[in-house]
């Protein structure tokens, strides 16, 4: 006899007092400013908390992440763009250390401890949270991230009309990113390049013989290069531009001369046509550099 309303506005209520634990809710069945606050007719025990939240969390969770995203529509919240007049998507997953806990669903996350690795979205440079999803930390970051990605480009249109740009980490270069990003009308990506399997002293020579070299000081060159690359996805053809940046280090920032030469190569995949700087440039200045807290807790690409 007790509603799927009741549940969901005891178990807000609880959070919004800092309450996550369903023992919690014994505490507040005789509190009737509790219940008329948030207009609960009868709250559910703890067990009936547990067994409807397991059975209807699928529904539940569609039904919390629209509202999320009704909120920042219906409120035109202020969505800021970038000097491309670009609306920044940023996309990741992350890691969340519960290693003290026997909580549900903990796993090995790829940070080697116990935990959780959800993936989340926000949206513009005020970092407006369009999308979370809690993840198994021993799940594969690429799992299932198409899927979700999909749906934050939806939840973005619904907040702002303006051109998205996609920004991930490394851990989302995949084939399946690019095409999926691919056919969206105005929206552009940046993905950073996973060069695990590259040949690093072959990208050197390239870098520096077809691209831009620079020398920011002494003992220290930095080259980069703008290349198209043709993959093939489901028989289709397509073309994906990457921009390379290679920095050769002879010397330290003191002065010592190393005995081998520090070859850094880093690369980024973008649909955009601005110059390589502005690339790099737009893909520094994200969320990913520890703006938002869920971010800071994520493997960095120093």
């Amino acid at each position: 006899m007790i509603s799927h309303a009741d549940v969901v506005k005891t178990t807000l209520g609880l959070l919004c007092l800092g309450k996550n634990d369903f023992e919690a809710a014994a505490g507040i069945s005789c509190d009737d400013g509790f219940q008329e606050a948030l207009d609960i007719q009868k709250v559910p025990s703890q067990e009936t908390m547990r067994q409807r939240l397991d059975k209807q969390a699928n529904v539940f969770e569609r039904l919390a992440s629209a509202s999320s995203v009704e909120l920042l529509e219906r409120t035109q919240v202020p969505v800021t763009a970038l000097s491309t007049e670009h609306v920044p998507l940023d996309v990741e997953v992350f890691c969340r250390n519960h290693s003290d806990t026997n909580k549900e669903g903990l796993s090995r996350t790829y940070q080697d401890y116990e935990g959780y690795t959800p993936v989340g979205a926000i949206l513009g440079q005020e970092e407006w949270c369009v999308g979370l999803e809690l993840r198994p930390g021993s799940q594969h970051s690429q799992s299932g991230f198409v899927d979700f990605l999909h749906k934050m480009l939806r939840h973005a249109r619904k907040v702002t009309p303006e051109p998205l740009l996609v920004r991930t980490d490394p851990a989302h270069d995949a084939l399946e990113t690019l095409v999926e990003l691919r056919p969206h009308p105005k929206v552009n990506f940046i993905i950073r390049w996973n060069p695990r399997r590259a040949d690093i002293l072959s990208w050197r020579d390239r870098t520096f013989r077809e691209g831009r070299v620079r020398e920011p000081r002494a003992g220290k060159k930095v080259a980069s290069l703008s290349t198209w690359v043709t993959r093939h996805y489901e028989e289709r053809t397509y073309r994906f531009r990457l921009l390379i940046r290679v920095t050769e280090r002879i010397w330290d920032g003191k002065g010592q001369i190393l005995i081998r030469p520090f070859i850094k190569l880093e690369g980024w995949w973008t649909s955009l046509s601005v110059p390589e700087d502005e690339v790099i440039r737009l893909y520094d200045n994200t969320a990913k550099t520890g703006s938002w807290p869920f971010f800071r807790h994520s493997n960095r690409d120093n």
